[in-house]
Formats: structure tokens, C-alpha cells, sequence
């Protein structure tokens, strides 16, 4: 990712909350990839390719905890959850379903461009490692501390 701007799929019905945080994460050096609601988020998330979501829970159709499902059983990408509801039980929800961090509305940019860079940093961290302990040739990975092998 070095040299490559980080993608950045934002979830958030509320058009000029969206709007806001596009433009506040776009002048930060992020390509934004804006979504309205959860069958866009999908979509997008399957052809976009992101490296980290911000995913709204409350709106219309397919809702945020419904997503972050469907997005955990294929991929493994930072998902930060952004909403209205400040309930530890919702909060509770969005970790128990594979989000990894949640910030409530109203929020401070700067507070939410710190948990992206984190979220960021921690994934980037681990693919490294995961990516050092693994070789590949062709179809097969072989990963170096358990010498298990995948043919794919």
C-alpha cells in the first residue's frame, strides 16, 4: 500500500453527514468510495476492494449489522462502525458480529481519522506478518511455522 492511497468505503445514509466526512477523509489523502445503504455497501465492497469500511447501523433495507455479516465471511478488512446509538448493548452487537472499533454521532474528524489510521495500521501489521510467514508458488502456500500447505 505504500505510495497507493488507502480505499475507504463509507457507509451513511444521511446524505450531508456522508458528504462531510467524504470531503474531511478525501483532504486527508484517503480516495473515499461513498455508499447510501447496505445493498450499495455490498456491491461496492465486492468491486471496490476496500481496505477499511465505516459502516452506519441504522438505515433503510439491509442495515450496518447486517453488512458487517455478510462482509466477515469473506473478507477481513478493518470495519468501523459510526452511529447515533450510544447503547452498550448495540455496541456489544456491532464487536460480537466482527466490527472492530465504533464511534457515536456527533464525533470529532480528528478522533475519527485517528481510529482509521489505528485500524489501518493494526490490519497493515498483521498482513505483513501473515505475508512474511507464508510462501507461495503457483497455487501453493505453504506457511512457515506449522509447514502446513494449501493448494488452492
Amino acid at each position: 500500500m505504500e505510495g497507493e492511497k488507502e480505499k475507504i468505503l463509507l457507509v451513511e445514509d444521511e446524505q450531508g453527514i456522508r458528504e462531510l466526512i467524504q470531503l474531511y477523509l478525501e483532504n486527508r489523502e484517503y480516495t473515499v468510495i461513498p455508499a447510501e445503504n447496505g445493498r450499495q455497501a455490498l456491491e461496492l465492497t465486492d468491486s471496490e476492494h476496500p481496505d477499511l469500511i465505516l459502516l452506519d447501523i441504522e438505515m433503510p433495507g439491509i442495515d450496518g449489522f447486517e453488512v458487517c455479516q455478510k462482509i466477515r465471511k469473506i473478507l477481513d478488512i478493518p470495519i468501523i462502525f459510526i452511529s447515533s446509538r450510544r447503547d452498550v448493548l448495540d455496541k456489544i452487537k456491532c464487536f460480537e458480529l466482527g466490527g472492530d472499533d465504533y464511534i457515536t454521532k456527533p464525533f470529532d474528524f480528528g478522533e475519527l481519522e485517528a481510529r482509521v489510521r489505528a485500524n489501518l495500521r493494526r490490519y497493515q501489521e498483521v498482513q505483513k506478518r501473515h505475508s512474511a510467514n507464508m510462501l507461495s508458488y503457483g497455487e501453493l502456500e505453504i506457511t512457515l511455522d506449522s509447514y502446513a500447505c494449501l493448494l488452492k
